[in-house]
């Protein structure tokens, strides 16, 4: 078997729903009131939480200040997981300089009891060296699991609560992986002019993981012969902007930042 690069656009549709599939596992979403935003479920040092973009965390502890439920994401067809704000723990705590630049990330830590709760519907990515060599591979493709804000759907339950449901996850081309300062970062690219089915906006995928594809096939075969080799968590998105109407770029933080420096703090 042999590793080759492909462009998204070549892909079977049945190969990019098998890696998206396989990052469901993974990620999740907060809502909150008419507002949503993602993260990914992970373990650093043995630790159990949800990777996250900072600012994020601190909008979701305002609104449950004020008093209103947080909904967790947990399962794919339609449920109510409030998650109880006060029971995780922030561990980063890393004050940004600037929105556009960060550090804008955050991990919670979360307890025993709301960790076997989750266990039974979603699993933990671990941030490993084993996984950091597949994330920093120059092959593959890029997938944000992330759920952009307009896919929001709300139906009604039949004792008249107002049910959320939502639906993410897409896949991009990764543009670049650079360093500035002391941070690493990871820029991909939607092409509204090549691809079909992408969100107008991409708000409420703030916090959202974005994952590393790598694909195998036989050597001559036809790329729809191909098959996921391996995945691993690449960054976490934080910002997002539009130099021209045909595209949007979204900033992640990258693989050092997730793979060396949050180890570092999450002791």
């Amino acid at each position: 078997m042999t590793v080759e690069k492909f462009q998204v656009g070549d892909l079977p549709n049945d190969l990019l729903e098998q890696a998206a599939r396989a990052i469901e596992h993974y990620a999740t979403a907060f809502i909150f009131g008419e507002h949503v935003a993602s993260g990914t479920f992970v373990r650093i040092n043995g630790r159990p939480g949800i990777l996250t973009a900072r600012h994020v965390w601190l909008a979701v502890q305002r609104f449950a200040r004020a008093g209103g439920d947080v909904l967790l994401v947990v399962a794919r067809g339609p449920h109510r997981f409030v998650l109880d704000v006060s029971t995780v723990t922030p561990r980063v705590n890393l004050d940004s300089e600037e929105d556009k630049w960060g550090p804008d990330i955050e991990f919670l830590e979360m307890p025993p009891a709301l960790v076997s709760m989750i266990s039974a519907r979603k699993s933990f990515a671990e941030l490993t060296p084993k996984y950091r060599e597949v994330a920093v591979s120059d092959f593959g493709f890029g997938v944000v699991g992330g759920f952009p804000q307009e896919y929001l759907e709300t139906e009604p339950e039949g004792h008249g609560d107002i049910l959320r449901r939502i639906r993410g996850g897409f896949t991009t081309s990764i543009e670049r992986v650079f360093k500035r300062g002391n941070y690493d970062y990871v820029e991909t690219e939607a092409d509204y002019v090549h691809a079909v089915g992408l969100p107008s906006s991409f708000g409420g995928a703030s916090g959202a993981g974005l994952w590393r594809v790598v694909l195998s096939k036989i050597a001559g075969a036809p790329t729809a012969s191909a098959t996921i080799k391996d995945f691993a968590l690449l960054g976490v998105e934080f910002y997002e902007w539009s130099d021209r109407k045909e595209r949007m770029v979204l900033r992640a933080h990258g693989p050092e930042t997730l793979y060396d420096l949050l180890p570092q703090l999450v002791k």
